[in-house]
């Protein structure tokens, strides 16, 4: 299944290049037990916890555990509800689900939801303050920042305290758009890419102080693009796939943000181009998982199994 879709990928949509000589590179593991496409994906420790996303029957409850030394997968107790375009967060021993797009009409959803890791039970938490779908959840400490998405008044910050279990908003994306690229590096929370709300992709980089809650405006991406996805690694921002509506192509390219030159460079591409895909930072690799090889109304049905590494 993944060499079908990588060779479809190459073939069709033109996205493979030679990568740049370093040592950096990416690694195919094991693929999943099915393809799935606008999924989340959070990391405690070693292991990578992933789960919802799209399902040609509706949004999907699958959440799994992928040991990132072993590179195995253990399934888990579902999710309360079937989910997709979700946003997923790690705090402590617990993985943090919010919002998405829930039932066979993919209605917006607002809820919180908690998965006690040793208890291996979900629990409700304080839902967000609105709707939202097509978001980014970036943890800081005991807090996590709910930045950019679909629904309506989808332009605020919202912000988890999980110790108080309670919501706040903080100064809005100076550009609403959905389907971002976001990490952050503990100081600062980098958000790349997405679709306006005209649908067209975007190629900024907005940058929010921590500590001041700021937002300034960074380069921008070579290419603009929405539903790619971001890690932070060794003090440099990664961002990987991605598709572009108006040209309907979807990318395998990886860019890579030095915050330290203020530039950005060309990484090693990614070996399967897709986009609404979702990736997490364990010992000290990034590991991306599914996404959609088609653009548009094609992503469903061209879901991707694959499971790739990147080592820096």
């Amino acid at each position: 299944m993944r060499f079908v879709l990588s060779v479809l990928a190459a073939t069709f949509l033109g996205v493979f290049g030679a990568a740049p000589a370093s040592a950096e590179r990416w690694a195919q593991a094991r693929e999943l037990d099915g393809a799935v496409s606008n999924l989340a994906a959070t990391a405690i420790g070693e292991t990578i916890y992933f789960g919802g996303g799209a399902g040609v029957a509706g949004p999907r409850s699958d959440f799994d555990a992928f040991d990132a030394r072993r590179e195995t997968v253990q399934p888990l107790p579902p999710l309360p509800e079937g989910l997709e375009q979700l946003a997923m967060a790690a705090v402590g021993g617990s993985v943090l689900v919010f919002g998405g797009l829930k039932g066979a009409d993919g209605e917006p959803s607002a809820k919180t939801w908690a998965f006690d890791i040793k208890a291996r039970e979900w629990q409700a938490r304080r839902a967000m303050p609105k709707p939202r779908y097509g978001h980014s959840a970036v943890t800081a400490g005991s807090l996590v920042y709910i930045v950019g998405g679909g629904g309506a008044d989808a332009g605020p910050v919202f912000v988890y305290d999980t110790i108080t279990d309670k919501w706040r908003e903080v100064t809005a994306l100076p550009v609403s758009r959905a389907f971002v690229a976001a990490a952050s590096d503990g100081e600062r929370l980098f958000v790349a890419g997405g679709q306006g709300r005209d649908g067209n992709p975007s190629s900024r980089l907005d940058i929010l102080d921590l500590s001041t809650e700021t937002w300034s405006n960074g380069p921008a991406l070579p290419v603009a693009l929405s539903g790619a996805t971001a890690g932070f690694l060794n003090g440099r921002l990664h961002v990987a796939g991605g598709v572009s509506l108006d040209t309907m192509r979807t990318y395998a390219d990886h860019h890579i943000f030095d915050p330290a030159s203020g530039g950005w460079s060309r990484g090693a591409p990614m070996p399967t181009a897709r986009h609404s895909l979702a990736s997490a930072v364990a010992g000290g690799r990034w590991f991306v998982f599914g996404g959609g090889v088609g653009a548009g109304f094609f992503t469903v049905f061209t879901a991707s199994d694959a499971v790739e590494i990147f080592t820096p």
